[in-house]
């Protein structure tokens, strides 16, 4: 007979939902002059889910609503079960003014509320706000509505690492001895790194602890205030090589540069490995490096952009001669350096579009109508270089004329 019952239930769902859900219809104001929202509920739900729901639709805060039901308040602990056994009923919602709502002081209603949303915590009085009990609910919900318990609360490591369970943001709620604790912190870290800003400064020249940091993300030597192990910080450098700008021997005794005053890497097995897993970790290399052929060929190697940090004109032409088209990124005085642009033309003679007005001209002057073709648009429509061109392909000029209006052109 069970069985049989169960599969005519089955075969029937509209008597089981006309017993457990309730259609509601909320109405604008006392007038009712227009529908706001029309929406299925479970019987035994709370009046403050549908407010929750109103705050999603409309987005009015829950806090601002009031509902009513023939003309009286309902309470946001209410069940609707508790108002009517029609199958459809229609409410009023009233705009109030929050401002004047005294704090929840009674605890049954908070309870029930915080259930389904933790934020409710907020609205409580400042006794329930010490209630142990009831903020554990209400962080189980809501991990943040710790935010709101009383700051004694925030201290208990049971609530944050149940806040944490849900949302690891709650570590910075936490208070400054559990902030401090490294396992606390750890999983704070395993689960969103940034919070790490979080932890207590004396947390950060713990040596175990900034190893095991360091070694989940190697960016995160920028918090770093001690000094860990050389194979720790190379193992560093070749996952992330632009770390290498905390690795400046004032960096790692605990000082920051000012602006401007950038403290550079001096160390050569820090910087070769930096650069050979990114170029532009050549930008916080000291000038020595900067300099050294072999370095900055790694880097270019890797990415062609870290030309610009170097400024040594005969490094820039043995790299040019290897990696011609590196010569785009290098500093805007190289580009109409006629030495520099003519070792890359014979590597590479496309390598002339990254040429500058000056050198294209002396370029021309060197090979003729020739590298006209390489040269990018906006050179060639340089009203010099239009004489230029003008004069290499006239039929009617001798080689030495058009020459010497060259030479005359340039010195102009």
């Amino acid at each position: 007979n069970i069985l049989r019952l169960c599969q005519f239930l089955v075969s029937e769902p509209r008597l089981i939902a006309m017993g457990d859900r309730l259609k509601v219809t909320v109405l604008k104001g006392l007038a009712a002059t227009s529908e706001l929202l029309q929406v299925e509920v479970a019987r035994e739900s709370l009046v403050f889910e549908l407010m929750l729901l109103l705050h999603k639709e409309i987005k009015l805060h829950w806090r601002r609503q009031r509902i009513l039901c023939d003309g009286l308040p309902v309470d946001e602990a209410d069940r609707w079960s508790q108002i009517t056994r029609e199958s459809s009923i229609d409410v009023q919602m009233l705009h109030c003014d929050h401002r004047h709502v005294n704090p929840i002081d009674d605890r049954t209603k908070l309870l029930a509320m915080v259930r389904c949303c933790g934020e409710a915590l907020s609205y409580a009085s400042p006794e329930l706000k010490q209630d142990k009990d009831l903020v554990r609910i209400a962080v189980a919900t809501t991990g943040e509505s710790l935010h709101f318990a009383h700051k004694s609360l925030q201290k208990d490591r049971e609530l944050v690492e149940l806040g944490m369970s849900t949302n690891p943001n709650v570590f910075r709620i936490a208070g400054k001895m559990l902030r401090k604790e490294p396992d606390l912190a750890k999983r704070a870290i395993d689960a969103d790194i940034d919070l790490i800003r979080y932890c207590d400064p004396d947390l950060l020249q713990n040596w175990e602890f900034m190893k095991y940091c360091v070694q989940k993300r190697a960016s995160l030597l920028r918090y770093s205030k001690i000094w860990l192990d050389r194979k720790i910080y190379l193992a560093a450098l070749e996952r992330d090589g632009l770390v290498l700008e905390f690795l400046a021997e004032k960096a790692l005794r605990g000082f920051r540069s000012r602006r401007g005053d950038v403290e550079r890497c001096d160390d050569e097995e820090f910087v070769r490995t930096a650069v050979r897993q990114n170029g532009m970790a050549l930008a916080f290399a000291s000038e020595r490096h900067r300099e050294d052929v072999q370095c900055v060929l790694e880097a270019v190697r890797n990415d062609e952009r870290a030309m610009k940090f170097v400024r040594s004109k005969p490094v820039i032409c043995q790299v040019v001669k290897e990696r011609p088209s590196a010569l785009k990124h290098a500093l805007w005085e190289f580009h109409d350096d006629l030495e520099v642009v003519e070792v890359a033309y014979a590597s590479d003679p496309t390598s002339l579009k990254f040429a500058g007005t000056e050198a294209a001209l002396g370029m021309i002057m060197e090979h003729g109508p020739k590298v006209l073709r390489f040269l990018k648009t906006s050179i060639q429509q340089d009203e010099r270089v239009r004489h230029a061109i003008s004069i290499s392909e006239a039929e009617d000029l001798g080689e030495d004329t058009a020459t010497e209006y060259l030479k005359d052109l340039k010195a102009t």
